[in-house]
């Protein structure tokens, strides 16, 4: 879409997200008799869309010497991407790990059982606690900013070629149908025959002057290919002044996505933001005809 008539509007509704980031640390404490702590707050594996997860991952837990063994007490918790805890058993942990002797390192065992869903980030909190000692033992303490590590495991998505759709957007303009090439992710395993598929690139398909390869949007359709669901918020590739351009389906907004046969309709809402969608913009009718796999 051309963008000579775009402007930012102060009173847009706030859609206001957070992101994070990794990387490594380790603070020694002020005046440390025997401090334990994790070198790096966090780590993620990624698992290949044809590959199999471990059953185990091992992490590393350290200590400022190399003395006596110890055994320090750990609490595991199944977390989700904001840090609250769930119970989705994939992961687990013990709820203790030892520093064998002559060592200032040990090692802690994640446990994964079967049953990883691709497209599905899996999290887990692992904390040290401040282990008991006899009176004549040395003090010991974990250094409170460096005793929480997350680990995270995910599948890649295996998308497989599932035709084209013939696609108008009101967005766009265009009003003879612009084809576009459909996906399947083959190896997301969903409930009651859900399956998940996405448009690939469609805004850089139609608008190639204004969009950039790369955001494909997904969608949801039921086990009858019925439409099911259009996840908010998705990237379109568009940017323009610092802003990022999405599409969504709020229902606040009353947009829907649905199906007349092999005719998909998204009544859908664009917002922009830095990064993330920040203020609601414009509607957007998206129709596309297509025979599903």
């Amino acid at each position: 879409m051309k963008f000579n008539k775009f402007y930012i509007f102060a009173a847009g509704v706030a859609l206001a997200m957070t992101s994070c980031g990794e990387g490594q640390y380790w603070d020694e404490a002020s005046n440390p008799a025997e401090v334990y702590a994790f070198p790096k707050p966090a780590e993620t594996m990624s698992v290949p869309a044809d590959g199999v997860a471990p059953s185990t991952y091992e992490i590393t837990v350290m200590r400022n010497t190399s003395g006596a063994a110890v055994t320090v007490p750990v609490i595991f918790s199944e977390v989700n991407s904001s840090g609250q805890e769930v119970s989705v058993g994939l992961l687990s942990g013990a709820d203790e790990v030892t520093f064998p002797a002559g060592s200032n390192k040990a090692v802690y065992t994640i446990n994964i059982a079967d049953g990883l869903s691709a497209g599905t980030t899996y999290y887990a909190k692992i904390s040290l606690e401040d282990p008991e000692v006899a009176d004549n033992q040395t003090q010991v303490d974990v250094n409170p900013n460096n005793k929480t590590f997350t680990f995270s495991i995910s599948q890649a998505i295996n998308w497989t070629a599932a035709g084209t759709a013939e696609a108008v957007s009101d967005w766009v303009g265009n009003t003879d149908p612009i084809s576009i090439p459909v996906q399947y992710a083959s190896n997301v395993v969903l409930s009651g025959g859900m399956k998940l598929y996405r448009l690939v690139s469609p805004y850089w398909v139609m608008e190639p002057d204004y969009a950039e390869e790369g955001y494909n949007l997904q969608f949801y359709v039921d086990a009858d290919n019925n439409a099911a669901s259009f996840p908010s918020w998705q990237s379109m590739g568009e940017f323009q002044q610092g802003y990022e351009f999405f599409i969504g389906c709020p229902a606040s907004m009353g947009c829907s996505f649905t199906n007349d046969g092999d005719v998909y309709t998204l009544n859908g809402y664009i917002a922009y933001g830095e990064g993330a969608p920040q203020a609601y913009y414009s509607p957007e009718v998206l129709v596309f005809q297509w025979s599903a796999n």
